[in-house]
């Protein structure tokens, strides 16, 4: 998505929840606003999956416009409905095969897995303050809804794991994805004790040993829990940290953000 495309995403999320209209409308007549009619064409039409996934968006949409939020948490989520969106209709129009076991089938007792997640997300979202990060808790959802392999317990993990993560931590991930051939390759901590300085250096470390304590990121096949025990030619990711990098598609962030990561770690 394009800076320009992001924009103009943003513009109609502004439009729609500036619109006094919107507090008393119905789920159809909200999907109808945002969309501009049916909320996903073409792609979508005659699949009972899809028809499912247009039910989804459409209670998240309901439940939104009735919750308490303030109009930054609504712009936030609005903007991650969006992105979601856009990564279904995408996965659509590519001919990637929607999942077709019980993700969209409400249960006796129970609402649909892709209720829960979807909630999981939209509640994500309300909550972040890294505004970046939106657009890839959006492909978290919108991936998700093609991926059998992943279950209720693996998706519900990986939002917890999104939402903890910061955006920097996103591009660590990422950077970690590239094997850049000019990090550092020697371990901070030459000798026991050693102190390791740098005002850039250490907060940056810190986070990665964060996601290394998540065992989402690793030093070669070994789990590390001390700053001195990186070396970060040899980083990379592994369990949830590879499905999630995979499902936001974090190969999509910015490169001038991971640029400057990596450089501190030269």
């Amino acid at each position: 998505m394009t800076t320009e495309d992001e924009a103009s995403i943003k513009e109609k999320v502004k439009s729609f929840f500036d619109s006094s209209s919107v507090v008393s409308a119905g789920g159809g007549a909200v999907v109808s606003t945002i969309f501009g009619g049916d909320p996903i064409t073409g792609a979508m039409a005659g699949s009972t999956a899809s028809s499912a996934i247009k039910i989804v968006l459409k209670k998240g949409l309901t439940d939104l416009v009735y919750r308490k939020t303030s109009n930054n948490e609504k712009q936030k989520i609005g903007i991650l409905i969006l992105a979601s969106y856009e990564k279904i209709k995408q996965n659509l129009e590519n001919n990637v095969p929607l999942r077709d076991d019980d993700f969209f089938k409400e249960l006796p007792n129970d609402r649909s897995t892709a209720e829960e997640i979807f909630e999981g997300v939209v509640f994500a979202a309300q909550k972040e303050h890294e505004e970046k990060k939106l657009k890839f808790m959006g492909n978290l959802f919108g991936n998700l809804a093609f991926h059998p392999e992943i279950d209720r317990t693996q998706a519900n993990l990986l939002i917890k794991i999104a939402q903890r993560c910061s955006y920097r931590q996103l591009c660590l991930l990422a950077l970690f994805s590239e094997k850049r051939p000019t990090l550092r390759k020697e371990r901070y901590e030459k000798e026991p004790g050693q102190i390791i300085r740098g005002e850039k250096l250490v907060p940056l470390l810190t986070e990665l040993i964060e996601l290394c304590t998540q065992g989402i990121m690793f030093r070669g096949n070994d789990m590390i829990s001390y700053l001195g025990a990186i070396a970060p030619a040899e980083m990379k990711s592994g369990g949830a940290g590879s499905i999630l990098y995979r499902m936001m598609e974090l190969w999509n962030i910015d490169q001038n953000d991971v640029d400057e990561i990596g450089k501190i770690l030269e």
